[in-house]
């Protein structure tokens, strides 16, 4: 499979505190990779930077061999990266159709009706269509989550970015989202989730990356990273989460 991320040496800091510092990174297109690590690690900031949300502060981040801190480079970035954040970010306003709609209309050119079969169609996929012309404020934080993923596939995206995805969630709510989200893996789609979700981990990930204090500790498949972890920070961390 080609490259379709790479980080080099990217590091990240707010006055004197350094968020991220030396991280290097290559993302194959297909792979499913899950970022863990306990809070304050530089999860979401990481993930934040490559789609210029947060821009770094050194290092070279590239998607598609694009530099992402160029304007050529963060436009196609916006264009092919999707994301799908912790709180939502729908707008309350609007129904779940026409949050969907939006970007494919204003970024992409769709008109409305070509943005509204897109639409319909991924709202399927992630089966919530019956939802379609109901606001945000209608439906469960599980339904809310489902939306804001057919909302970043409408776009068509080659990447999609997770933020937590299911950390504002009820615990009951928690499973519907991650299934939509393995359906996505399965289908092809390459993937970078920050989760604390170690079962989807297992379940769903080529490579686990694990960070600690803003730099990457250690990357290895599932099997190895759950198994036969090598680093002590890696095995003190899963220690207290296995409880």
């Amino acid at each position: 499979m080609s490259e379709i991320i790479r980080l080099d040496n990217v590091g990240k800091h707010y006055d004197d505190f350094q968020v991220l510092q030396g991280i290097n990174l290559s993302v194959r297109q297909g792979e499913k990779i899950v970022i863990c690590g306990p809070s304050g690690s530089g999860k979401s900031t990481l993930i934040r930077c490559i789609n210029r949300l947060n821009p770094h502060d050194s290092g070279t981040i590239t998607v598609e061999n694009q530099d992402v801190a160029t304007k050529s480079g963060g436009d196609h970035v916006r264009r092919e990266v999707g994301m799908v954040f912790q709180n939502f970010n729908l707008f309350p306003h609007l129904t779940v159709l026409e949050n969907c709609t939006l970007a494919p209309m204003k970024v992409r050119g769709l008109s409305r009706k070509a943005a509204e079969e897109l639409a319909l169609r991924y709202l399927n996929r992630v089966h919530i269509g019956s939802q379609a012309h109901k606001k945000p404020g209608q439906l469960s934080g599980g339904q809310q989550q489902r939306v804001a993923i057919a909302r970043a596939l409408c776009m068509s995206p080659k990447v999609m970015l997770f933020d937590e995805p299911t950390s504002a969630l009820d615990p009951e709510m928690v499973g519907e989202v991650l299934e939509v989200m393995t359906e996505l893996a399965q289908d092809g789609m390459t993937m970078l989730c920050v989760t604390h979700e170690m079962g989807f981990a297992r379940k769903v990930a080529d490579r686990v990356v694990f960070m600690d204090a803003g730099q990457i500790v250690e990357t290895a498949s599932p099997a190895e990273f759950f198994d036969n972890p090598q680093h002590p920070r890696t095995r003190a961390f899963l220690s207290q989460i296995r409880h």
